[in-house]
């Protein structure tokens, strides 16, 4: 049955205090909430008048003036007859009673909707006396439920040619009266009508298949509002709460992993409070930022810690058309994040969602024992022609269980990294709402552990969203929302993928034949002094504590007298205090000594002997204001909307920031305890942005069949001159739903949908520093003054040597759309394809090594001349069904987008082959290998590395690409790598529903890029890593991979270079030779649930109940199967993603 809905449009006392402290809030608001609650309906009034009307003249007409959704069957509106009306200020439900008993039709005000159903009929019994055996009437009964075994409540179950209708009872049992030969007609609203041959005898169990959403009742959040799918023109992509909450995460951004096409997802870190996915919405599109931008409830905020249990959809604007409004920061895509609100109709409802999760590493290297590692080491000293290290008995005492000789087995990436960590989370939420007053209040917290002892990060939410109509033209909606977090780790050195003393890398580094302690003291290294318990636990601590505090709020105002007229003045403040601190202090160890195999009593490397202090407070504000005006007209099948409104924001930020040294007492780290003021003790800045924008969108509908958007902003940013901070940013977009046209309906039929849809526009981004179109000076202690005979020095302002660039202006962004959108089979198989070209312009680029040093830098530094451009496609395909009592749905998307740069300032008499035009941002130089050295006639015939270094067999060889018979960086390098941003990415889906249970998967991949195991540092120097050089640095472990496929005489076809001790400047430059393929192919998650039926709750008040197991990184699948292919390139150990197992449930009451 078609379905026609008439729309226009942890434990310990500190967090639990904290608990209290928020629920007090929270209760306070919601008793507000409730006193209010008992507003009534009556405050919307009608005013129709028209003769011979239609049924769906009617309810469009009420849908204006209350804004109530009209809910009904088909066959309702093609039955009825032209009706007269004559409303005028009649309260809705008068209305509704004056209007729909004349057509044997009820009503029922539920949720914001008004849905309505025929008038039940009563029962015609017949006299049981009656000798026409056919005509003899008995009595049927039957339940009627869902395919996954919920109840249906109020179902309507009629006999079809008969006046005679019941409904089914809270149970979803009906009794009803029937004759020989009769059918029953079984229908619920939103699932298909069933008809039932009726049983000589027993009792009927009746299952309904719910309906496929049509493409017309899906709502989308777009720019500033929200528009029906059938009417977007613009390329959007939703998803719903429901998919966000299927498996436990511990934010949103790794929720949202798969489920979005056009959105390329990277997470490259597990650490806590530092493990989001970072987001780019149809790949890079500028060699600036590409970041898109992101809004929470219509407000730019950081969303990663925002509880996922409050999240209603995300969706994000891919094209021009949906993201033009947002102008100056919509150039690279914008996710739009909207918070649950509370829904007409509902009564009060508590939900609770809760969660305990374990998780462990995805994927590290084996690392070698104390006896492997003693027997390679030696085989290496082989290698190079010097005497082993390690003797037999020394071997010996590795292996005997007894540390106190100084020598052991240990595995100290195991016992570092090895155990699980658990993490749990809890959130509380009340909603509901009628008429007058709509509220959703929520509660969560979350303590998410480390597989790093004590390492922690904690977060606590609270939010209140209200909706309130005074009356029929006036809405008031305020939101408040709070977030504390608080960080921990243990020890004060970073944990950053190059930082020198990174725990997790002395846990990789770590010689593996030295036991925990020695003497009494832990053991080292006498390189580095290396121990990674030691780093986490002696050296002093890491924490942050954040606290946000967001508030906004809409006043709209529709007047009577103009139907369709909105005005609104939205506002909102957001307040952040950020705090950080860093307490190193230093730390003794027994090092043992290599040369001589004996033990020493070290201090440990990279402290200040007294310890030190580093603090830092963060402040931010941030003032929106944004008045608009809505216009919505219906013209027969003309359909039109516009919208103006103008933005106006402002943003502080302060920073201050000290250090102290010397702390006897170190049980009492506070700066005033600190004896030693380091060179700068104390240090402190400040900033202010503003930025305003103008804002219009006009939408036209023809008979649902042909769309229009035009849309514009301008925009104006401090960053540049007066005469270019004005952008102006128009799109257009057009549609045409095919399906809707006659030929369609004649030829393919109604169960099939089809539309088409393009878009082009230009976008912007201030990619840029502001004020470089102003003269920069310093503030400095050195200039000397001459006054007569004495020179004096005096604090003066100098030119800092910058020139003004006083023609910057904005990076622009050309975009290009066309997508299909269809629906088959009453919508059970969708597709919908994209296709797409972006192109960006005057990009900001440095400019300063074109112009002579001789100049003393009396030149602009910077430029708009940089271009690139992208293209790609995305395809969603769904199809959903059932086989019996079971129901399935099973998804895919694939995302493609590959960008080249086509303007960049590069130097003069470039070779051809290490020019950056044509080819891809984020692609590297590197040297290009072709093999191993395996005989004297390749190492005389082949130049030697850069730098004078040596050949030996085993070596990497190296093309010399210009043929001069000598390696150099600047003639020998060549484009060599594809990015480390997958350009494909792509992620099947399913989701499985039987009776009570449920079970859901996802796979999720990527292809098209390179991982780099040794290269380049970010401190501009190349090296190789402890994953590419056996016995890197002074003798580190080894991954066993890379000793066993090391080259040596008895093993030439090796995949690593030569097994040896002595460093070689060759093997260790950024090379062709380290490239991994990234791909990959995982099982992001999976979960089984079991939903309690209703029956079984009924008697303990509680509507419904569902408990689950998850986990998320269960299976990975990649060509590199030694590092989690999200490892970011070139470190030396990092924190590794997580693989993760859950239990949890959730119930409503």
């Amino acid at each position: 049955m078609k379905n026609y809905i008439v729309s226009l449009g942890y434990t310990h006392v500190r967090p639990l205090f904290k608990y209290l402290i928020v629920m007090k809030m929270v209760l306070v608001l919601l008793l507000a909430l409730l006193v209010q609650a008992r507003a009534d309906v009556s405050a919307q009034t009608l005013t129709i008048k028209g003769k011979n009307m239609s049924l769906l003249q009617v309810f469009r007409e009420i849908k204006k003036q209350t804004g109530y959704t009209v809910i009904c069957n088909a066959e309702i509106i093609s039955g009825a007859e032209p009706i007269d009306v004559s409303l005028k200020d009649k309260p809705l439900r008068e209305g509704l009673s004056l209007l729909l008993p004349s057509q044997d039709l009820s009503y029922e005000i539920l949720k914001k909707s008004i849905i309505i159903q025929r008038i039940e009929k009563p029962i015609t019994v017949v006299d049981p006396t009656s000798n026409n055996r056919g005509d003899q009437e008995r009595t049927v009964s039957g339940q009627v439920k869902t395919f996954s075994g919920q109840v249906l409540a109020g179902a309507s179950v009629a006999v079809k040619k008969r006046a005679i209708e019941v409904k089914t009872d809270s149970e979803g049992r009906f009794t009803v009266s029937v004759k020989a030969g009769d059918k029953l007609s079984v229908s619920y609203l939103g699932y298909k009508t069933k008809e039932v041959e009726l049983p000589l005898s027993g009792l009927l169990s009746i299952q309904l298949e719910e309906l496929q959403s049509d493409i017309e009742e899906v709502i989308v959040s777009v720019g500033y509002g929200q528009q029906a799918k059938t009417h977007l023109t613009g390329s959007v992509a939703q998803v719903s709460s429901k998919e966000i909450l299927k498996v436990p995460m511990f934010n949103v951004s790794q929720a949202l992993v798969g489920k979005l096409p056009g959105v390329v997802f990277q997470q490259q870190s597990g650490q806590p409070g530092a493990d989001g996915a970072s987001m780019l919405v149809r790949g890079y599109g500028t060699y600036n930022n590409s970041s898109p931008l992101v809004l929470v409830d219509g407000i730019e905020r950081s969303f990663q810690n925002v509880d996922p249990n409050d999240v209603e959809t995300v969706s994000v604007l891919k094209d021009a058309a949906a993201a033009a409004v947002y102008g100056v920061k919509g150039a690279h895509g914008v996710i739009l994040v909207t918070t649950k609100r509370g829904k007409n109709g509902v009564k009060p409802t508590f939900s609770y969602n809760g969660s305990v999760t374990a998780s462990q590493n995805t994927q590290l290297p084996d690392f070698l024992n104390g006896t492997e590692y003693a027997r390679w080491h030696n085989k290496a000293n082989e290698m190079d022609g010097n005497k082993p290290w390690f003797s037999e008995e020394q071997i010996a005492l590795m292996s005997n269980g007894d540390p106190s000789d100084g020598l052991e087995n240990t595995n100290w990436q195991k016992e570092f990294l090895g155990h699980a960590a658990a993490s749990t989370q809890h959130n509380i939420s009340l909603h509901g709402g009628n008429e007058n007053i709509r509220y959703f209040s929520s509660i969560g917290g979350m303590l998410q552990e480390g597989v790093v002892k004590d390492m922690r990060f904690e977060r606590y939410n609270v939010r209140t969203n209200i909706d309130m109509n005074p009356n029929a033209s006036w809405l008031l909606s305020l939101s408040l929302a709070g977030r504390l977090e608080d960080s921990y780790a243990p020890g004060s050195i970073s944990y950053g993928k190059q930082a020198l003393f990174n725990p997790i890398s002395q846990a990789l580094y770590m010689y593996p034949f030295l036991p925990f302690e020695y003497k009494g003291l832990p053991t080292g290294s006498s390189y580095m002094t290396l121990n990674p318990f030691a780093a986490a636990e002696l050296s002093g601590f890491q924490e942050g504590k954040n606290a946000l505090f967001e508030t906004s709020g809409q006043l709209s105002y529709s007047p009577k007298y103009i139907d369709g007229l909105t005005v609104a003045f939205f506002g909102s403040f957001d307040r952040k205090y950020a705090n950080s601190k860093s307490f190193s202090t230093p730390y003794y160890l027994n090092t043992f000594i290599s040369e001589t195999g004996t033990y020493s009593r070290t201090l440990s490397d990279g402290f200040l002997a007294d310890g030190s202090l580093f603090q830092n407070s963060d402040n931010f504000s941030q003032l929106l204001v944004r008045p608009s005006v809505r216009y919505k007209m219906e013209i027969g099948k003309h359909d039109m909307e516009g919208l103006l409104l103008f933005e106006w924001q402002r943003g502080n930020s302060n920073t201050l920031f000290a250090s102290r040294w010397g702390f006897p007492l170190r049980d009492l780290p506070e700066l005033s305890l600190g004896q030693v003021f380091p060179p700068t003790p104390n240090a402190g800045m400040s900033d202010q942005s503003v930025r305003a924008g103008y804002v219009g969108r006009f939408n036209y509908a023809y008979d649902s069949r042909y769309l229009v958007e035009v849309a514009f902003r301008r925009d104006g940013s401090y960053k540049f001159p007066a005469h270019s901070r004005w952008g102006f940013f128009p799109s257009v977009s057009m549609g045409w739903i095919l399906s809707n046209e006659q030929f369609w309906k004649d030829n393919i039929g109604e169960e099939h949908s089809f539309k088409l849809r393009g878009s082009a526009g230009l976008l912007g981004q201030d990619n840029v520093n502001p004020f470089l179109y102003r003269q920069y000076f310093n503030l400095s202690s050195s200039p000397v003054i001459a006054l007569g005979d004495q020179l004096t020095q005096k604090f003066g302002l100098n030119s800092s040597s910058s020139y003004p660039s006083v023609d910057l202006t904005w990076e622009k962004t050309r975009t290009y759309n066309i997508g299909v959108e269809t629906g088959l089979w009453s919508n059970k198989l969708s597709v919908e394809f994209d296709a797409f070209y972006k192109y960006t312009y005057d990009i900001l680029q440095n400019i300063g090594n074109v112009y002579p040093s001789s100049l003393g830098g009396n030149f602009p530094t910077i430029e708009n001349s940089g271009a690139v451009d992208a293209r790609g496609m995305e395809l969603q395909l769904r199809y959903r069904n059932h086989v019996g009592s079971l129901q399935y749905n099973i998804s895919g998307n694939m995302s493609y987008a590959k960008n080249r740069i086509l303007s960049i300032v590069e130097t003069e008499n470039i070779h051809p082959w290490q020019s950056l035009l044509g080819k891809s941002i984020g692609q590297r130089l590197v040297y290009i290998a072709t093999g191993l050295y395996q005989s004297e006639e390749q190492l005389q015939n082949t130049p030697a590395p850069p730098g004078g270094g040596y050949k030996r067999l085993g070596d990497i060889i190296y093309k010399d690409l210009n043929g001069d018979g000598k390696l150099t960086r600047q003639d020998d390098m060549a484009v060599g790598t594809r990015p480390d941003l997958p350009e494909l990415m792509y992620a099947f889906n399913v989701d499985l529903q039987y009776k009570g249970f449920d079970f859901s998967m996802m796979w999720q991949g990527s292809a098209l890029n390179d991982i780099l195991l040794s290269g380049m540092y970010d401190h501009g120097i190349p090296d190789n890593t402890i994953f590419t050089k056996a016995f890197y640095g002074n003798g580190y472990n080894s991954p066993r991979y890379l000793l066993e496929d090391s080259w040596t005489p008895e093993h030439t076809q090796a995949r690593y270079p030569r097994l040896s001790l002595v460093p070689s400047g060759g093997n260790s430059l950024d090379s062709s030779w380290w490239i991994e393929n990234g791909a990959f192919v995982r099982l992001k998650n999976a979960a089984l649930g079991y939903t309690v039926p209703e029956s079984t709750l009924k008697r303990f008040n509680i509507k419904s109940l569902r408990v689950f197991l998850a986990g998320s990184n269960l299976l990975t699948f990649a060509k590199f199967k030694y590092l989690d292919p999200e490892s970011p390139s070139v470190h030396n150990g990092y924190y590794p993603q997580q693989r993760t197992f859950s239990f949890g449930t959730s119930l409503t009451f």
